[in-house]
């Protein structure tokens, strides 16, 4: 996940995960779902390591060293179970190294595939489009992306069939597809957490109303909360009514953040949670003040 203040990943992203990971992964070792895997565990780059051993991991977390998409592994640690879907070929052998090293194959399904509920999608080992390419598409910021190659997607409601502690989705952009296939979790509310990626300008264009039909929409029909999880005054909840408020927030707060560059890509996070759910952040509701 990317989430920058300054130039630097934002601790609030680490510190929620932690707290929920805590909080339930001792309780009987319930399911976590982690979209988007990418290895487990990726350190900056003075620690990066294909694989990741627990020594390892939390050797570099009491140096003060951050790890970034570790969720699969963090959760692991804590006592949870993981499903993992990654369509990364590289991305998901190392992630299944880490998971031997530590002992943890046990307790983790890894999916090589992309998570989506459209029948077409073609991926390029960064971005996941629902349907033939489209002329023009920019992909990812850092142009990581090669060619565009057609994937059989799976679908959530598919191979998750129990109460889920925390989803996690982090598909760059793909988010709206992945929460198309996971509408009866949802809509039973069978995900205690959830956490994803909101990539509000990526490739050239605005992306609002697929986050707000398919993912933000049925998450609040289905009497969840939901809070805007960066730093500052985007450190707040959001509701159906505020949604259009926190749109021209998230608008004003990307353009400050690419201010004094040609604008290429804002990403922020959002975290849900059921209504019966402790909620991991104290933060106001948004409005006009």
């Amino acid at each position: 996940m990317l989430l920058w203040k300054e130039g630097v990943l934002d601790a609030l992203e680490d510190k929620l995960a932690r707290s929920i990971f805590s909080r339930l992964c001792p309780q009987g070792s319930p399911l976590m779902v982690d979209v988007g895997a990418n290895i487990g565990s990726a350190l900056p780059p003075s620690c990066t390591s294909p694989s990741m051993s627990l020594r390892r991991l939390l050797a570099a977390d009491a140096h003060g060293v951050r790890p970034r998409r570790w969720y699969s592994l963090l959760a692991l640690a804590h006592g949870c179970r993981v499903v993992a879907i990654e369509a990364g070929a590289d991305h998901l052998a190392n992630l299944n190294m880490s998971l031997a090293l530590n002992g943890w194959l046990d307790r983790a399904r890894l999916y090589h595939a992309v998570a989506s509920g459209d029948r077409e999608v073609t991926f390029n080992g960064w971005n996941a489009v629902s349907g033939e390419q489209p002329q023009g598409y920019a992909g990812h910021h850092d142009g990581r992306g090669k060619g565009f190659a057609s994937q059989t997607p799976v679908a959530l409601d598919d191979v998750v069939d129990e109460e889920v502690a925390y989803l996690k989705v982090d598909v760059e952009s793909h988010e709206p597809s992945v929460f198309r296939s996971a509408r009866r979790l949802v809509e039973a509310r069978r995900v205690k957490y959830v956490l994803f990626e909101w990539t509000y300008f990526l490739g050239g264009k605005y992306h609002f109303s697929a986050y707000a039909d398919d993912v933000l929409g049925p998450l609040f029909a289905a009497r969840y909360r939901c809070f805007l999880a960066a730093a500052g005054d985007m450190q707040a909840e959001i509701s159906a009514d505020t949604l259009p408020l926190a749109v021209k927030r998230l608008h004003a707060y990307c353009m400050r953040l690419n201010a004094g560059a040609q604008q290429r890509w804002c990403i922020i996070n959002v975290i849900c949670m059921r209504d019966d759910q402790q909620a991991p952040l104290d933060a106001p509701l948004i409005t006009e003040a």
